[in-house]
């Protein structure tokens, strides 16, 4: 069974089901396990893991057992649900083994890891719930593939770049040996015979030897610059676009801090490529052509160098392990202190309102220094490790001038050769060390491949070989059919909604926090898909219209606001950046903003601070809806967009909202303030999620039901 670690605190569940499937033979890429379970960012429930295994190929029974039941012939491995003692929440653990006196446990949480604890100390951290898997008849194995082979196409662009820059390593391994041999021709040929000119013209050949390997290693550098300058816009290009097509259920479960951690992963990527895959090339034949010619020279001197390397590679090997648990723990507590900070920064109105500057601050101390701690631990390790090596060539190299002497003394040997093979020692141990040292490198690429190809391995919101409609037009009519969703696997949040939005009506959907209304509007959207059911836009089944088509189509005004720092112009134009001024213009005159912005100083090229910063409620909430009239959308989907507003500019926003009707535009209203809805054609009343009522303004307050209740308590 492999170990699996989780990114973070709510990865636990789809890290111990990884697990499980490792016993029985198969690979998995947690993050699709979290898109399959549902994981939230309070984690996965029981059903959800159930789901997951069912996918997979596992049989899963979920059980309620007692402490009787614990026992050394119960079957292994199997998923425990149990309190976390270093976050006190709800936690996932792998029982590897039960024996007579202790339990083994595999905690996907890498403070943690494998540890074995007796019956009592299980008890007592036990929920009692527990998930056996099996494999069932679907159950297929898969191989363990290494991530970071998958990023090895970057390098086929750059194939003329790499041959050059392992020819010119060549040219410098060759100018090295050549400079290396000059030494023993000087003490042994030149001092001897005192010949002046042979002294000058081979001391003269080697300058030019020198000048041209400076000019070589200069052109290998330029080349291997540029290789890592490819490649790193290649990555994250790669990484952002991928990023941006995938679902909006991804985002709803990540923090916005460890999806941007990933960056960093993307430059050891990068290094590894651009430095140790090349050098480590290099480094190999360097050891394979320097080898045979120090044993040609002197075998007793090179069998002590060879013996030295072998020792301190042997020392590097066993380091290796550390460094991996190590780096493991350094990236997460990363990710998490970036989290926390961006999250911190995003809320810095609400920590000023507070005043809890210093909470903040001591939390994100606690953060930081944990990571700062893990880092000075495997600094320590490194500090270790160099201390031996360097103690053992300080040996190495003592013993080999002390037996290189005492050969020469016994006249076995020139002093030219013992020089020569001084210097060209640096060949062969260098590449050697190097060989052995890249393998940090490769072992912190390797998890920076894992957690970077776990997200590029996760499906786009568009499928790949499935052609989508893009219909002529989009007029509106909705449809809802039976339908069943679910956020979560518990509860269905709609049991069988069904509903009809004719071509050119206003409707509105009203009812108290949490009932659903917004959730009609991201499934309108695509943000999400349905469990069972069918949603039809003008009688085409929107799981089969393109996303972006149908988003271009649309008008949507969210309850959240979100202007990036750039000009008016831009941020109004950011779904139809080619739209002509003219076309902006229009819009804005339609959401009655034109005359604010005309009378800013630099008008349309005013630039919004972040977030839209310094414009009032009103004047954001035009802004918005300048942008959604822009593309001449069919439908208008306002959701909560007047609720920060106060009377008068909830009135104005409602007065565009009425001339959209006038010119056939379907409209789309979710709100919880009545005042606004009194001229919509048609009102749903939502509860948990059902209609409980529907009908126009007039006709609900004649009932006695929710709506007119909720009217009467608004007045």
């Amino acid at each position: 069974m492999k170990y699996y670690q989780q990114f973070d605190s709510s990865d636990c569940g789809p890290a111990c089901l990884a697990m499980i499937e490792s016993h029985f033979g198969k690979s998995l890429n947690i993050a699709k396990v979290r898109l399959i379970a549902n994981t939230s960012l309070d984690g996965t429930n029981l059903l959800g893991l159930k789901k997951a295994s069912n996918y997979y190929g596992l049989n899963a029974k979920i059980v309620k057992g007692e402490q009787q039941s614990i026992n050394k012939y119960l079957f292994t491995p199997f998923i425990a649900h149990i309190k976390n003692q270093n976050c006190n929440q709800n936690h996932y653990v792998v029982i590897k083994k039960i024996s007579k006196n202790n339990i083994y446990i595999w905690n996907p949480d890498s403070q943690v890891k494998k540890i074995h604890i007796s019956y009592k100390a299980f008890f007592d951290l036990w929920s009692g719930y527990a998930i056996f898997l099996e494999p069932d008849v679907t159950f297929s194995k898969s191989k363990n593939e290494n991530l970071l082979l998958k990023f090895l196409p970057i390098l086929l662009p750059h194939k003329e770049i790499l041959f050059f820059s392992f020819l010119s390593s060549l040219l410098l391994l060759l100018f090295g040996i050549t400079i290396s041999f000059y030494y023993k021709y000087l003490f042994d040929e030149i001092i001897y015979s005192k010949s002046t000119f042979s002294l000058n013209s081979l001391s003269l050949g080697i300058i030019f030897v020198t000048i041209v390997q400076c000019i070589v290693n200069a052109i290998r550098s330029v080349l291997l610059s540029h290789f890592s300058y490819k490649t790193d816009l290649q990555l994250n290009f790669s990484y952002l676009s991928h990023i941006l097509k995938l679902p909006l259920s991804f985002f709803g479960v990540r923090k916005s801090g460890e999806i941007l951690s990933r960056l960093g992963d993307l430059e050891k990527i990068k290094h590894t490529f651009s430095t140790a895959v090349i050098s480590g090339v290099m480094d190999f034949i360097m050891f394979l052509i320097t080898g045979p010619i120090l044993f040609t020279i002197n075998n007793k001197l090179f069998i002590i160098s060879f013996f030295s390397v072998l020792i301190v590679s042997f020392i590097s090997i066993f380091f290796a392990k550390i460094y991996r648990n190590y780096y493991d723990k350094t990236m997460s507590q990363k990710a998490d202190v970036n989290s926390y900070l961006y999250e911190s920064l995003n809320g810095m109105s609400t920590i000023k309102a507070l005043d809890a500057e210093e909470i903040v601050y001591d939390e994100y101390e606690k953060k930081k220094m944990t990571e700062i701690n893990t880092s000075w631990t495997l600094n320590k390790y490194g500090i270790t490790q160099n201390v031996i090596s360097g103690l053992i060539n300080g040996i190495s190299s003592t013993l080999i001038y002390w037996i290189g002497f005492s050969v020469i003394l016994d006249g076995k040997m020139s002093l030219g050769i013992l020089i020569t093979f001084t210097s060209l020692l640096t060949y062969f141990t260098g590449p050697f060390y190097r060989l052995i040292n890249i393998q940090n490198s490769i072992q912190e690429s390797l998890i920076a491949a894992k957690r970077v190809g776990e997200i590029l391995e996760l499906e786009c919101e568009k499928q790949k070989n499935k052609q989508y409609l893009k219909p002529d037009s989009i007029k509106g009519h909705i449809v809802f059919k039976n339908v069943f969703f679910s956020y979560t696997n518990h509860n269905f949040l709609y049991n069988s909604l069904n509903l009809e939005i004719k071509s050119g009506e206003s409707v509105a959907f009203v009812g108290a926090s949490g009932c659903g209304k917004t959730t009609l509007v991201k499934l309108l959207l695509k943000f999400y898909e349905i469990n069972k059911g069918l949603i039809l836009f003008d009688e085409n089944n929107i799981n089969d219209i393109d996303p972006s088509f149908l988003r271009s189509k649309i008008g949507y005004v969210p309850q959240e606001i979100f202007f990036f720092s750039g000009t008016i112009r831009e941020n109004i134009s950011l779904h139809h950046p080619d739209a002509t001024f003219d076309e902006i213009i229009k819009a804005c005159k339609k959401a009655n903003i034109n005359d604010f912005i005309n009378n800013l100083p630099n008008r349309y090229d005013t630039i919004l601070g972040e977030h839209g910063y310094g414009l009032s409620g009103g004047e954001r909430q035009r802004l918005a809806l300048a942008r959604a009239f822009l593309g001449n959308p069919s439908l208008i989907i306002l959701d909560e967009a007047t609720s920060n507003l106060d009377v008068v500019n909830e009135m104005e926003i409602f007065e565009i909202i009425n001339k959209l009707h006038e010119e056939q535009i379907t409209v789309i209203l979710i709100t919880h303030r009545l005042s606004t809805v009194k001229k919509c054609d048609k009102i749903y009343v939502m509860k948990n999620g059902q209609i409980i009522e529907n009908g126009s303004h007039e006709q609900l307050v004649q009932k006695d039901g929710l709506y007119k209740q909720m009217w009467l308590e608004s007045k």
